[in-house]
């Protein structure tokens, strides 16, 4: 990761250290993939990832997605990132729930590992942060297929199969 950016990480709940006790490492790794993919390594930019539990996970869906249930990851773009004259630019920030990403791997054939599973999500995070959507059906192709070819740059299978 270049000096340029800058990820904060915090551990909010959870057992994120137990399950994955690489986990500084696994998110700096996705992200940097990602700004590679998009030729935006020499942008400085930073990132706010906290990794959290289903309960909060759900007040902060409830209040901005209106949905009242956890979810995996929760993405919050800033939404200037390519017209802020503000440097380092701030994407955004995304938030993971613990409860909810450990049973996704205990019901996934594809990702057998938790640190797989966390690098795609903050994969997928990224994008959303940068503007990818997947609303419509092509931009969720377009989306999801950059998102294996990212993840198989990181050794990541398809989680997609």
């Amino acid at each position: 990761m270049p000096p340029s950016h800058n990820i904060d990480i915090l551990i909010k709940a959870g057992k994120w250290q137990k399950l994955l006790p690489n986990w500084e490492d696994v998110c700096e790794k996705a992200v940097g993939a990602v700004l590679e993919s998009q030729n935006i390594v020499d942008r400085p930019i930073e990132i706010s990832i906290v990794l959290a539990n289903d309960a909060l996970v759900q007040h902060l869906n409830k209040k901005y997605r209106d949905q009242d249930l956890p979810t995996n990851v929760l993405s919050f773009p800033t939404n200037n990132f390519h017209s802020s004259p503000v440097l380092p630019q701030h994407l955004g920030d995304m938030v993971l729930a613990f409860e909810t990403c450990h049973r996704e791997l205990l019901d996934n054939e594809n990702i057998t590992e938790f640190a797989d599973l966390i690098c795609h999500l903050v994969v997928h995070s990224v994008l959303h942060l940068l503007g990818y959507k997947h609303d419509v059906n092509a931009d969720a192709k377009k989306m999801e297929c950059l998102e294996i070819e990212i993840l198989a740059n990181l050794g990541v299978g398809n989680p997609y199969l």
